[in-house]
């Protein structure tokens, strides 16, 4: 199932990519600001949906939602004022699934060296672009990461990364947007391109 799952949203990525770009039109951090721009990359292999979570969630739990799959979405925090920060991801119950549209971000090195190195060409250019997987291939993925890490640079920061998916709040009913949808005023109070970015995913959408 989580083969199939992630399948379904890579294939539904450039669709997910469009529309973000519909509701945040000039968000600096949807791409890698170095790797979007290197001949070594496409667009889309840059792609880490930085400090994007909650739009790339929404409109990611609607595509789940269309297909039937049952989810939830979770918000973790962490620090206080200037140094707080937070994150959310979805949660699928019945298959014990992660999914996270913009967890590139938190593997992402500010030290990268050159647009060759090995440790982000396996985070961008080998991984999904969407994870899905238990906590467990979570828990892997980061000590593999960690392991190239460390072995590109010497030393690695990426231990600690697991804080972004704790379960801290589940915030699902901020997400619902196809509940949302059965309000015939709902788009009345959004700014325009929300419907259409809602549309690019739902085109039968009336």
């Amino acid at each position: 199932m989580a083969h199939r799952l992630t399948n379904f949203l890579t294939s539904k990525f450039p669709d997910l990519i469009r529309t973000i770009r519909l509701m945040e039109p000039q968000h600096p951090y949807l791409y890698h600001v170095r790797l979007s721009k290197s001949p070594n990359y496409q667009k889309t292999d840059a792609y880490q949906g930085g400090l994007l979570c909650g739009e790339a969630c929404f409109l990611t739990r609607f595509l789940l939602d269309i297909e039937g799959f049952t989810s939830e979405v979770w918000k973790n925090h962490q620090g206080y004022g200037d140094y707080y920060t937070d994150h959310c991801f979805i949660w699928l119950p019945e298959m014990e699934l992660m999914v996270d549209p913009t967890y590139k971000q938190f593997f992402s090195d500010p030290r990268l060296s050159d647009e060759t190195c090995p440790y982000h060409h396996y985070i961008y250019k080998t991984l999904p672009p969407i994870f899905v997987g238990t906590r467990r291939e979570m828990d892997d993925l980061i000590q593999k990461a960690t392991t190239l890490n460390e072995k590109h640079y010497q030393t690695s920061n990426l231990q600690d990364i697991w804080k972004y998916w704790r379960f801290n709040q589940d915030i699902t009913g901020k997400f619902n947007l196809s509940n949302c949808l059965q309000d015939p005023n709902y788009f009345r109070e959004k700014p325009g391109y929300y419907l259409k970015a809602v549309k690019s995913l739902k085109p039968d959408l009336a």
